[in-house]
């Protein structure tokens, strides 16, 4: 029993390394291949052809992360049907030295003083996640995409619910308490899987993630468009609706 607990310990340390540098490491790649391809001659074939041995991977990996988000996304629409959930109440709650940003401290401090089930791990996943600006912070505007689901009248619902004066967590019902803590729990499980099903397809290897992006960047241009997306999954056999995609 050691042993095992042992062997999913490294396990899963290896996964959040892994999830805390891919985003890097996938940046690098696209300077390499964007260097590449200047100085390619008129010769010049794509080195990102997704080869045949991962066609099947890639559904996979497809279908499993568009089930994630959907599920993802029902979390947040029920959130945004809880009465007493206020975006900018809870940005204020862990803002403990408001400065309208929010540091890994901050979420340590909100995690520990209302004992959620997150450790620092978690907390750093989930700040690379939403950091768009990759300075380490969340801002207000990065906060609410944690949030916010993508259906409009939900979004805007959750958007425009004035504050109900609620300054603690523990204020909270118990059922938004519940619902919260389970969001953020789902979004660290989201990414793991996610990782973890890269790797399935990928064997570690970040050439091969280079092949995806070849594959869905159809019109080579550098950048994946939605339709692109949408194009690629339909190409591949995976059956989704265009809001499914979308999430």
């Amino acid at each position: 029993m050691k042993e095992e607990a042992l062997r999913e310990s490294i396990t899963r340390e290896k996964l959040r390394e892994s999830l805390l540098s891919s985003r890097r490491s996938m940046r690098n790649s696209e300077l390499k291949y964007s260097a590449y391809k200047s100085t390619a001659d008129k010769t010049w074939v794509d080195p990102r052809e997704l080869s045949p041995r991962n066609h099947a991977k890639m559904v996979i990996n497809f279908e499993d992360s568009i089930f994630d988000n959907k599920c993802l996304e029902d979390k947040r629409t029920n959130l945004a049907l809880r009465y007493d959930f206020c975006l900018t109440e809870l940005f204020a709650m862990i803002d403990y030295a408001k400065t309208g940003l929010l540091s890994l401290s901050d979420w340590q401090r909100f995690v520990r003083e209302n004992s959620l089930t997150l450790n620092s791990d978690d907390l750093v996943i989930l700040i690379e996640r939403f950091d768009k600006s990759r300075d380490g912070l969340l801002t207000f505007s990065e906060f609410s995409d944690i949030w916010l689901p993508t259906a409009n009248d939900y979004r805007r619902m959750m958007q425009e619910r004035k504050e109900k004066y609620v300054t603690r967590f523990l204020e909270y019902s118990v059922q938004t308490q519940a619902h919260i803590e389970d969001l953020l729990r789902s979004i660290i499980t989201v990414e793991e899987n996610f990782e973890t099903n890269k790797f399935r397809l990928t064997d570690g290897r970040y050439l091969s993630s280079d092949e995806i992006f070849g594959f869905l960047d159809q019109w080579k241009t550098g950048y994946i468009t939605f339709i692109e997306f949408e194009n690629a999954l339909s190409e591949v056999g995976v059956k989704c609706s265009s809001k499914d995609a979308r999430i």
